[in-house]
């Protein structure tokens, strides 16, 4: 990202926000930028475990079961 450009909103296709609690939509987030675990628990200050935790409930939530049916179910 160029210098001084602003971020790109983070927008979730319809019906997946309602099914996540904040927490998971931030490790989402943190996600779609390809962070693995250790750094998504470096950036929110929570235990590896507990991003952990948080990726495998997005997955049950949104029914898939890796990261790249995520990719496809929320259309990138």
């Amino acid at each position: 990202m160029p210098s001084g450009a602003a971020p790109v909103p983070f927008s979730l296709p319809p019906g997946v926000a309602e099914k996540l609690t904040p927490r998971e939509r931030e490790v989402l987030e943190l996600m779609l930028e390809w962070l693995d675990d250790a750094e998504i628990a470096k950036r929110l200050y929570i235990s590896i475990g507990t991003a952990k935790t948080h990726r495998w409930n997005i997955y049950r939530k949104l029914g898939v079961s890796n990261l790249r049916e995520l990719l496809a179910k929320l259309g990138r």
